[in-house]
Formats: structure tokens, sequence, C-alpha cells
């Protein structure tokens, strides 16, 4: 397993672009990637998913020439070949029915009764991998089918898919659910792991972390068609063993990233993003600073009788605020400065040692916006821009559309049409919001 960075100062904005490379098969649990900085370690905003086998991951928030290193830990699993039991469906004497029937025919087992059930048991044993070459029912119009396949004890996790390919993934946790195509050239993959479950299609990969031991004892396939007909159809279930997991700590080389010019990040959606500049007319100048005010959290008490109150406090002085005045040139510039302040998400401002412009780098809150014409003249473009801004601490958001592009898009969905299921709206293919599942 190995981390490597690679500054890029020149993108929008200024990015360390940390790759996670492991070894393919492997099956990570709980990644985190922190940035260390004098020592002192920080997750990044943006983290690894579990499942994966290796990923880019975009930090635009690390200080300006100043060394940074990546740390990256993970327990992981790599399947070890054992195979617990194969069921290919030649027959159903593995199994032991319930109540219904289920009838075996070209690799797959299929029930149309109401309600059937049969049962398999599993050794227990923990880190299991279970592949499913094929779950699908048929259901008549205005009918409800809700068959699944389950693994327990007590259901522990269960899979219900529904006419259109909806898988529903019911965990005792909570209920989520994914789109996926499940056939023998994409199966839906469910890893058991150290109290996670990573379950991968090919709509996507989630993680479920459950509260109770992930070793699983028996497997149950369970028809439900409470109204109308339909069938419920499962092909080959295979079930392998995984060698105990292990964990593993993984740091970078030092890596600083020395941009030109001070930036307005935004946090949770890089791309609204700014650089200021006094230098550059094609940029948002900054004007000027004005006063740096820090208020202090002391109360009087005036004690009767005496000429001298005493104090008390509530906490350090608070952090610094700021009376930033930016020039716009352009009506795109103001525009550009509103949609970066709109949603009133906290600003981390990042400067580069060679741009001291007197503000201290952190996360500032926008309080109320004004803007001034320059000249009083039609046409005139030019305004002056007010961003009372506030010393924070970083927000909680996530990251929603680092690295998004046009051609990222086109690599990870097939066709327009698998696209158009995995977003709601063009505001969220753009933002990359994903429906849960994709």
């Amino acid at each position: 397993m190995t981390v490597t960075v690679v500054a890029d100062p020149l993108f929008v904005p200024p990015r360390i672009q940390v790759t996670v490379t492991v070894p393919s098969g492997n099956i990570m649990a709980n990644p985190v990637l922190s940035r260390i900085v004098n020592g002192v370690a920080e997750q990044v905003r943006e983290q690894p998913s579990a499942g994966f086998d290796t990923r880019t991951i975009s930090d635009y928030e690390m200080p300006y020439d100043v060394p940074v290193t990546y740390e990256f830990t993970t327990d992981y699993s790599t399947p070890s070949g054992t195979t617990v039991w194969d069921e290919t469906w030649p027959n159903l004497s593995a199994w032991t029915t319930a109540y219904g029937s289920f009838t075996v025919s070209s690799g797959t087992a299929t029930t149309t009764s109401t309600a059937a059930q049969i049962d398999r048991a599993v050794s227990s044993t923990a880190f299991k991998r279970v592949v499913i070459s094929s779950l699908a029912t048929t259901v008549s119009t205005g009918g409800v089918n809700n068959s699944s396949i389950s693994f327990g004890p007590a259901n522990q996790v269960q899979l219900f898919v529904t006419p259109t390919g909806k898988v529903r993934v019911v965990d005792g946790v909570g209920l989520r659910s994914t789109v996926t195509t499940i056939t023998a050239s994409a199966p839906i993959t469910i890893d058991f792991l150290n109290q996670y479950v990573v379950i991968t299609g090919t709509g996507g990969t989630w993680t479920s972390a459950l509260r109770s031991n992930t070793n699983f004892t028996d497997v149950t396939l369970r028809s439900d068609i409470p109204a109308g007909t339909g069938s419920f159809t499962v092909g080959e279930v295979k079930i392998t063993n995984y060698p105990t997991s292990s964990s593993t700590d993984q740091l970078s080389s030092p890596v600083a990233i020395s941009p030109l010019q001070p930036w307005l990040i935004h946090p949770s959606n890089p791309g609204l993003s700014m650089p200021l500049s006094s230098k550059d007319r094609s940029a948002v100048a900054i004007r000027s600073v004005g006063e740096v005010s820090n208020t202090s959290t002391i109360t009087e008490h005036p004690i009767l009788g005496q000429a001298l109150p005493i104090t008390t406090t509530s906490g350090p002085r608070l952090g610094s605020k700021y009376q930033l005045q930016l020039m716009s040139r352009t009506a795109a510039q103001e525009r550009a400065i509103m949609g970066l302040v709109s949603d009133g998400t906290p600003l981390l401002f990042r400067a580069p040692f060679i741009y001291p412009i007197g503000i201290e780098e952190g996360f500032y809150a926008v309080g109320d916006v004004t803007r001034t014409r320059l000249a009083d003249r039609l046409g005139d473009e030019t305004r002056f821009i007010t961003l009372p801004l506030t010393r924070v601490q970083s927000p909680i958001v996530n990251v929603q559309n680092t690295g998004w592009s046009w051609a990222a898009l086109a690599a990870q969905f097939a066709t327009w049409a698998d696209e158009a299921n995995g977003y709601a709206s063009w505001a969220d293919v753009f933002t990359n919001n994903r429906k849960p599942g994709y």
C-alpha cells in the first residue's frame, strides 16, 4: 500500500492530489486520510471510500509554502480463496424447507409461491465474502413483491430486489437502497468484515456499520408476494472466507504547494473558490483590509460600596474580525463573489508567503455584504464589495464536487440513461450530488 502526492498550484483552487493505492482485491474498512502539518494531524475533508482498490483525493485546504505529510490508516482483508460453499442449484438437497416450495433449473432457484422459505447453514467464521450472480423478482400489475435473501441469525442483513432492479438493504441499522444490475458478469458482492458490511454492485459501493458481530451462520431465501402474482429467482451464491483482518498505517513523502495569489476557498464546493489580487487586473482585487477587532468576553460586575468592579470571563478573547473590501471590475466577477458567499458556509482564507495582506489564515464567517458603485454612471461595472469577516472554526460539511468534470462524469457512467438515473436534477449533476447508491 502506498500514498503518493502531487502539488497542483495552478488548479482552481490550488490543490494537492493524494493517491491511495492498495493491491487489487483488498477490501478496506474504516479508511482515514489525515494531513500532518508541524506534527499536528487533521483529517482531510474528503475521505476515501471503504471497499475500494485505488482512489485519488483532492485536498484544497492545506496551508501554502509549508511541508505537508499525508497519513493513511485502514483495516483491510484480502480474499483467501477458500470456498465455504458454492451453490449452483443442481438440486435443493443442502437446503431445509421451512414452508412453500422452490424449484431449480438452469443454475437458478425459483419460486412462484406467495410465501416460501428455504435455509442453508454456514460455518460460523468471521470475514466472509458472498457473491450472488443473479437476484430478480417479477410481479403482476399492481402487485407487491417483498422477496429477499438474508444472512443471519435473525436476518442480520437482508437484500430485497424490486422488478425494476432496485435493491433495498436492511441491516438492523436502517433502510438503504442502491440501483444495480445483478448478472454473472456484474454480480452483487457482500463483504462481511469486522463490524462492517461492504455491499458492492454496478450501482456503487455502500458500507454499513453494523452494531453487532458480522459473523453469520445461515442463509435464507424467502418469497413474500402479499398481493398479485409473481416470482423470485436467485442465481449462483458463492461464499468464501477471508483471513483475519489486518491494519496499516502509511505516510506520504512531504510536499509543499506555492500558489501565486491569496484564495477564498469554499470548503464544500471548491469550484466556487476565488483568487484575490491587487496586481492581476483579470482577478478580483483586494482594496483594503480595514480595522481588525477582537471582542472581549469579560463582564464587569459593580460591587455595592466599592469603586472598583470585579470581572468574570466566559473564555478567551474572540477571534479576529476584519472588513475585507474587494473590487470587482466586471459584472461576472461581482456575480462570482456573491455566488461564493450566497449559501453562508464559512470560507477558508489562504495566502502564500510572497503575498502578505494582514489577514490570519483560517475559516471566516461572512456577515452582511455591501456593494458600492465606483462611479455613478450607466455602464460602469466596477464595484467595491465589503465582506465582514469573523474568524470561526472549520465547518462540518462534505465536499460536493471535488475534481468534478464532464470527463469524470463520462468515465463513471456507461450511458446517459445511467447518468439520468443517478441524479435528481441537472443542478445535482453539476455538484455531483448523487442519489443513494450511486
